[in-house]
């Protein structure tokens, strides 16, 4: 007797987040939605976190859990819990994270068989000691409704996530073409990036169904550490061979761009001199290499064009400035 495929995947990565764990576990369980698998990757969690889960596997089938023999870090325990994935569609959620409104998982699904999509996009809200202080993006409405290939829905989009936990994706669209996270910081990027650009139908809404936590101890509020350098000089190398092998896309040419200045960010709160010094010079010989064609980025303002012509540390240097 075979057991039918549940429509959709969701992949949760665990790391030393016990004390939210239930929340997250929760907002899904609770959904009108009841067609999906859920494929929690414990990353060789050193807390209380597999105790957590195993409660939650006693009690609902449709949880499973798939304990890494050692640490991947998020990147690797995401494609960890792909390969274990039986959907049509996939959702990653982290685990310190939670999904809102009980319909908002019937709501996407619905509306990807509906309309046979590859992506579905949507924003989000960032929380903060429990208070709501951002929703992103924020200019959403002009798109919805309307189906886009990934490459026109790049042109299009003022404003792209480079995030993973906003979106629905089909199943086979990464199967096909092969589609990963790199196994290192900042894991996001270049996936969302080729996700897009291989998609043939992709959709936004309007309403935000997720709720991204920042919290302290968090990667990304964690102290610049040397790893993160170096996966920050990663990350700009990998977009520019993502840049070149998709003709220059527009959307893809702007995050290679502001991955210098991300890089340059970094560099300025690290303390390591020797190393600090060796990445910048990698840095400006990159920089070197493709300074002229910064000023032909589309999507790149005029000030943005100009400052990054000279210098990444100079665009940095004027966006704090106006941030006061």
């Amino acid at each position: 007797m075979t057991t039918k495929a549940p429509f959709l995947s969701i992949v949760v990565p665990v790391y030393n987040v016990e004390e939210y764990l239930e929340r997250c576990f929760n907002s899904v369980i609770s959904q009108s939605f009841i067609d999906w698998e859920m494929i929690i990757v414990d990353d060789c969690s050193p807390d209380n976190s597999q105790q957590i889960i195993q409660k939650y596997q006693a009690q609902d089938s449709r949880v499973r859990c798939i304990i890494n023999e050692k640490n991947k870090g998020l990147g690797g325990a995401r494609n960890v819990g792909i390969s274990h994935c039986h959907g049509e569609y996939i959702l990653f959620i982290d685990s310190d994270d939670f999904i809102s409104d009980e319909s908002a998982l019937e709501q996407l699904c619905a509306l990807a068989s509906e309309n046979n999509l590859d992506v579905i996009d949507t924003p989000y809200r960032v929380i903060k000691d429990g208070v709501e202080i951002n929703r992103l993006p924020k200019k959403f409405n002009d798109l919805n409704d309307k189906i886009y290939d990934g490459v026109d829905y790049m042109e299009q989009i003022q404003i792209l996530p480079i995030v993973v936990w906003n979106k629905l994706y089909k199943r086979s669209l990464l199967q096909e073409n092969n589609i990963l996270f790199k196994e290192r910081k900042y894991e996001d990027i270049c996936f969302t990036l080729e996700v897009m650009y291989k998609a043939s139908r992709v959709q936004n809404t309007s309403s935000p169904f997720y709720n991204y936590i920042i919290r302290e101890g968090s990667i990304m509020t964690s102290k610049v550490s040397r790893s993160s350098i170096d996966d920050a000089m990663e990350l700009c190398f990998d977009l520019e061979a993502l840049y070149e092998s998709t003709k220059q896309n527009t959307q893809i040419e702007k995050s290679f761009f502001y991955g210098f200045i991300g890089l340059q960010k970094l560099l300025a709160n690290y303390d390591s001199k020797e190393h600090k010094q060796e990445v910048s010079k990698r840095l400006k010989a990159l920089h070197r290499k493709y300074r002229w064609t910064i000023l032909k980025a589309e999507k790149l303002g005029s000030i943005q064009k100009l400052s990054l012509l000279i210098s990444p540390k100079l665009t940095l240097f004027l966006i704090q400035k106006s941030k006061g």
